[in-house]
């Protein structure tokens, strides 16, 4: 989907809880290393393509059709939401950041052409603890769209362990978006991502969290593939099971 088809989808209702996920190297990792994640994959209605690497990699796939305008991160389809016309008031729901910049970000989502109401709550909470506050306050606004970003894999936890208990709308994992949203974090010229060197960007303004995720896990994620087909571990195990 493009960030056009994206925006215009969640501005318009949904009759049942609908999970916009997105695929990058790192989920790919966590997609081919851990069961549950996996599943948890298999319960999404539209998965985006979010990263170069895994629109080359479609691409190489035979998957022809895949552009350039097919690459969107979270922040691609937000703002264009933000700065397009809804289906009367949409409510979007802030899961994730800080509480300055959840108010930063609801601001934000607030300030185009859309006709949004938005309010949220800091991701930075017990999920042992605290998770049935945090649902409760987010079942009482009753939004249309949550927008959940805890980090991966800690947001895809949270929505796998609560799903039967959220509201009928669009669920969508958006990891750092918020603080983009909120201008704690600064963006990468969109040329970048066509050159496909948006990682550098990224691992240069915050070189301390990123470094694993850029510079090795790429490797080990070849490993994780090249073993699990061999042994027929992982995904490759489910897909022999169900041609049997």
């Amino acid at each position: 989907m493009t960030a056009e088809e994206v925006a215009r989808l969640v501005s318009a209702p949904v009759g049942r809880t609908t999970l916009i996920l997105n695929h990058n190297l790192h989920s790919l990792y966590l997609f081919h290393s851990l069961d549950w994640f996996r599943e948890f994959y298999s319960q999404g209605s539209i998965v985006l393509v979010d990263g170069w690497p895994v629109l080359k990699l479609l691409r190489l796939s035979g998957y022809t059709t895949f552009s350039h305008a097919h690459r969107i991160g979270s922040t691609d389809w937000l703002d264009t939401l933000i700065h397009s016309p809804t289906f009367g008031e949409l409510r979007v729901y802030v899961l994730g950041g800080t509480a300055e910049t959840v108010e930063r970000a609801c601001a934000a989502l607030q300030s185009g052409e859309a006709d949004i109401v938005a309010s949220g709550h800091s991701g930075y909470f017990d999920t042992e603890t605290e998770s049935a506050r945090v649902l409760e306050d987010i079942r009482s606004f009753g939004p249309q769209l949550i927008l959940v970003g805890m980090g991966m894999p800690r947001q895809e936890r949270f929505i796998d362990d609560h799903l039967g208990v959220l509201p009928n709308c669009y669920v969508a994992t958006v990891g750092g978006a918020i603080d983009y949203l909120a201008g704690a974090q600064r963006l990468a010229p969109r040329w970048f991502g066509r050159l496909g060197i948006e990682w550098l960007w990224r691992l240069g303004n915050d070189p301390r969290r990123l470094w694993h995720r850029y510079l090795v896990e790429p490797i080990k994620l070849v490993g994780v593939i090249v073993s699990n087909r061999l042994f027929k571990r992982g995904a490759w195990r489910e897909a022999s099971n169900g041609n049997d």
